[in-house]
């Protein structure tokens, strides 16, 4: 490299500096963890200084958007929501910009286990952006798309992490910003991609290859890991100590990127239009049994959305709640690092993934019940 052009001291990998530098000097390449950072070609790379002016490391991308309104909800039919990690709320918004033939913008589990962002203006694709995926997105080329669609006049919904809503905030003109609108994720730090691989390898040499995988499935309730795996020989885990293995690790803080420890988006100032997470501890707020089997915390955080929740909200069974009710961890406070993350690489690295899943997760026990009555449920279920 000729000069200190990319050293910046945070990198969220959204490759925005690879997009517009104009000597293609620019790409993101995967460190040994398997997070992107950006690498230079030194003979196209002409000091231009065009990547650092449009990176999201060198300064929080300005916004002052604390939420107007704080709302628990969810859709109001139980099989609407079957499908989502709590209460639908990403539909919710994502079926609005559809039905105005708009497109949204979202991540998906691809068949080879990879996270990515996608393009779409269908409800089938719509429907592999729902429930929680512990992965930081490969964005590729999602932000040339969404440019192009709002110069053509399109609406656009772009849902991701905080950092990715930074992002495209910072590529994009101020002029197309009328018919765009975000949502940002309550993020808790993004995990290892190489550890989730390696996971997942695991998994498939003592079971078989995976056919369906789900990060938090709702087949034993909304709280809890409840990691559901269906491999193509027909057998299932679900929420058992292997299958929760990699969340564990995550949860524990073993995996977690370095850019998230001094993340500046882990705020209460939003920069999404919406704000959408888990709402936790909504029991102790609302007594009716509607919220309980899956609630959306949504914060509305500007003038556009508020406009957009009046129209949406009819759809939802809902509370409006104050700030101090609703507070989650990544809306107040930075990430810990795990007293023990040294001794766990060094162990990840000499031993790899079976012997620190087995050190380092602290499996419970309940995990074992659930997987024996899961097991003894389907095995009822094909007898009927």
């Amino acid at each position: 490299m000729k000069n200190n052009i990319l050293k910046v001291l945070i990198c969220y990998s959204c490759g925005v500096c690879s997009i517009v530098c104009p000597q293609k000097a620019v790409f993101m390449e995967c460190d040994k963890k398997g997070f992107l950072y950006p690498k230079v070609n030194n003979e196209l790379c002409t000091n231009c200084g065009i990547c650092i002016d449009n990176c999201v490391g060198t300064g929080r991308v300005i916004s002052d958007k604390k939420p107007i309104i704080c709302i628990g909800c969810r859709l109001k039919k139980p099989e609407e929501i079957k499908n989502s990690s709590s209460g639908g709320a990403f539909v919710l918004v994502a079926d609005f910009i559809l039905q105005e033939q708009g497109y949204i913008v979202g991540a998906i589990l691809t068949d080879t286990f990879e996270v990515e962002h996608i393009v779409t203006n269908n409800r089938i694709d719509r429907d592999k952006m729902r429930g929680s995926k512990y992965l930081q997105s490969d964005l590729k080329d999602v932000f040339i798309k969404v440019k192009h669609l709002l110069e053509i006049g399109k609406v656009v919904l772009f849902t991701g992490l905080p950092c990715q809503v930074a992002a495209i905030y910072k590529f994009l003109p101020n002029n197309l910003l009328e018919n765009f609108y975000t949502i940002d994720l309550l993020c808790h730090g993004v995990p290892s991609k190489t550890v989730f691989s390696d996971y997942i390898n695991w998994l498939e040499k003592k079971y078989g290859r995976i056919k369906k995988y789900e990060f938090r499935s709702r087949k034993c309730g909304w709280h809890g890991s409840n990691v559901y795996i269906q491999f193509q020989n027909g057998m299932e885990l679900l929420d058992t100590i292997e299958a929760n293995a990699f969340d564990s690790l995550y949860s524990r803080g073993f995996l977690t990127k370095e850019t998230c420890y001094s993340c500046e988006y882990m705020s209460i100032e939003r920069i999404g239009d919406f704000s959408i997470g888990d709402f936790w501890g909504i029991e102790k707020l609302e007594k009716s049994d509607d919220l309980k089997e899956g609630c959306s915390l949504v914060l509305v955080n500007t003038q556009k959305a508020l406009k957009l929740w009046n129209i949406i909200k009819d759809k939802t069974i809902n509370v409006e709640v104050s700030l101090e009710d609703c507070l989650q961890p990544s809306l107040y406070r930075k990430l810990n690092r795990n007293s023990n993350i040294n001794r766990f690489n060094f162990d990840y690295s000499c031993h790899g993934f079976s012997y620190v899943a087995k050190r380092y997760a602290h499996f419970k026990a309940l995990s074992k019940l659930y997987s024996m009555f899961f097991k003894l449920q389907s095995k009822w279920e094909n007898r009927k």
